[in-house]
């Protein structure tokens, strides 16, 4: 194991105590290197305020600086930025949008976010979810209803939703 994968071991082994000032040093240090666990690590600091004062505007600045690295849950949180208008002007089609792509590239957080605004708009039900156990839920979301629910941009060309969910 070289140094830096010693550091993230030591920076998540710190998170998962809490928010100490090691592990925003250890944020700080790997962020400065590129790293992106470390650049990630730090935007959360921020997000809650930790140690830190909070400020959403660094957070969402470190967010696009991890996901320039390839960082699903980076992108998920900007994804969440844009929707609730933290650090960035809110969008909730740039949100939705982001979503779509994540949860086609199987992250399973927004599978569940586009799941979860379905079963609240009560397109679906829990037990649609189980249906002779098949890995996929068809919906068909009339336009209108799409619309409200912010997903108009994302399924624009289809009536219907495929949500891959794991059955377990």
């Amino acid at each position: 194991m070289n140094e830096t994968e010693k550091k993230i071991d030591k920076l998540y082994d710190q998170m998962e105590i809490g928010f100490t000032q090691i592990a925003l040093e250890l944020a700080q240090e790997l962020n400065e290197l590129g790293i992106e666990e470390g650049t990630f690590c730090l935007s959360t600091f921020y997000h809650y305020g930790h140690i830190v004062e909070q400020n959403y505007n660094k957070e969402f600045k470190l967010l696009k600086k991890a996901a320039t690295h390839g960082s699903k849950r980076a992108k998920f949180n900007i994804a969440s930025s844009y929707l609730n208008g933290l650090g960035v002007k809110e969008n909730k089609r740039k949100a939705h949008k982001i979503m779509k792509k994540l949860a086609d590239d199987d992250y399973e957080p927004a599978i569940m976010f586009i799941m979860n605004r379905l079963i609240a708009s009560g397109q679906i039900t829990m037990d649609d979810l189980d249906k002779d156990g098949v890995p996929f839920v068809d919906v068909d979301i009339p336009n209108d209803v799409a619309k409200k629910m912010g997903l108009d941009e994302i399924f624009k060309n289809t009536n219907q939703v495929v949500i891959p969910v794991s059955i377990k």
